[in-house]
C-alpha cells in the first residue's frame, strides 16, 4: 500500500530539502523522510521521497518554461536554456569530483 504525498506533506519535503541539500549527499534523503515522517505521520521510504522531489521539480521546470514561452520573446527562452544547460553541467561536475 503506497502512501499519496498531499500539498502539506510536499511542503514539508521541500522545506527539509532546502535544509539538507541531499543532492550533494545522497545519505541526507533519510534525514529529510525521517522528518516527513515525523511531520506528517505516516511511513514513506527514502526513495519515495527522492522520487517525488524529483517529480516535483521535473514539473515545476516544466511549467516555468511554458510560463515564460508565454510571456517572453523566444530569445529570453534560448538564454534560459543555454544558461541552465551551463548549471547542469557545472552541477554535473560537482557531482562527479565526489
Amino acid at each position: 500500500r503506497s502512501t499519496h504525498f498531499r500539498p502539506k506533506d510536499d511542503i514539508v519535503m521541500l522545506k527539509e530539502v532546502l535544509a539538507e541539500n541531499p543532492f550533494g549527499d545522497t545519505a541526507r534523503w533519510a534525514a529529510v523522510r525521517a522528518k516527513l515522517v515525523q511531520v506528517s505521520q505516516k511511513e514513506f521510504s527514502a526513495r519515495a521521497v527522492r522520487d517525488r522531489a524529483g517529480l516535483l521539480i521535473k514539473q515545476f521546470a516544466a511549467s516555468e518554461r511554458i510560463i515564460l514561452r508565454k510571456s517572453g520573446t523566444e530569445e529570453e527562452y534560448t538564454e534560459r536554456d543555454r544558461l541552465l544547460e551551463e548549471v547542469k553541467v557545472l552541477h554535473n561536475e560537482f557531482k562527479n569530483k565526489k
